[in-house]
């Protein structure tokens, strides 16, 4: 009969027969898996709690709200009127959410990047932790690429390893 804290047994497969050991094991096989965000849920939130800047995953897309206005009419049930900017293709779409509706608010990855130089339009940023080095559009940046100058460190925001803003 092994223990609970018997770290041979418990390596070598020999479990006893008790339930919390095996589950123990399932917790540790999960925790040695990738941290992919398809093993975690999204947080949901209620269409009237949606605020500017939030960043949805909404009809297959990321979208991040721009302007929100809550609406009250007179007949029917309230609503917030959502002015979306698409993060990936820069379109924009205005969406009506009841406070029932449930959407996916997304976190994204901040990261800061060290300005390193430009090579064909390709912007070269580097990570100040991991010192990766990046090449990510110009047209990220927007308006914005005239005042990015040489060693300057700027915020990048990522989502799956995809670079979505730079401020």
């Amino acid at each position: 009969m092994h223990s609970y804290y018997d770290d041979n047994a418990y390596l070598s497969g020999d479990l006893c027969q008790k339930p919390c050991l095996t589950s123990l094991r399932q917790i540790e096989l999960l925790s040695k898996q990738s941290t992919n965000r398809f093993l975690f849920k999204m947080p949901k939130i209620n269409g009237n709690e949606i605020k500017p800047g939030n960043v949805l995953d909404h009809d297959g897309g990321l979208w991040a709200a721009i302007k929100v206005d809550h609406v009250k009419p007179g007949k029917g049930g309230a609503f917030a009127q959502v002015e979306l900017k698409n993060l990936r293709t820069g379109t924009k779409l205005n969406e009506r959410f009841r406070s029932a509706d449930k959407v996916e608010k997304v976190r994204l990855e901040q990261k800061d990047q060290q300005f390193l130089y430009e090579n064909d339009g390709m912007l070269v940023f580097m990570d100040t932790e991991t010192f990766e080095q990046i090449e990510l559009p110009s047209d990220l940046l927007g308006d914005r690429r005239p005042f990015l100058q040489d060693g300057m460190q700027i915020v990048v925001e990522f989502y799956d390893d995809e670079a979505l803003n730079a401020s």
